[in-house]
């Protein structure tokens, strides 16, 4: 299988997000300039999982994060939300699940 390799997000890897759905979840914004690959076997062996910057909903979006969220492989069972908020849609690509032009 080839990629693009699709991340989620398990919150059980931050207790202040365990009692959060996947609706609560996606209105974190998250930062992609700060996306930082690792290493990581809560999937599966040699997997990786994913660092990146965030803001919590209704708050500032200075330059600053407020956290940090650890994003893991799609197929993670606990995994609750895939797509998160943009503070800058000039990073965003289109979706094509969605079709043309929607992001």
């Amino acid at each position: 299988m080839r990629g693009p390799a699709v991340f989620c997000l398990n919150p059980s890897s931050d207790k202040s997000l365990a009692a959060l759905d996947g609706a609560d979840l996606g209105r974190y914004t998250v930062d992609p300039a700060s996306l930082e690959q690792i290493k990581s076997d809560s999937v599966r062996p040699g997997g990786v999982a994913c660092r990146v910057g965030a803001w919590r909903p209704s708050h500032s979006l200075g330059a600053r994060h407020e956290l940090q969220l650890t994003l893991t492989e799609f197929p993670d069972p606990g995994g609750r939300a895939t797509y998160f908020r943009l503070r800058d849609l000039a990073g965003a690509v289109d979706d094509e699940l969605l079709g043309s032009g929607r992001r």
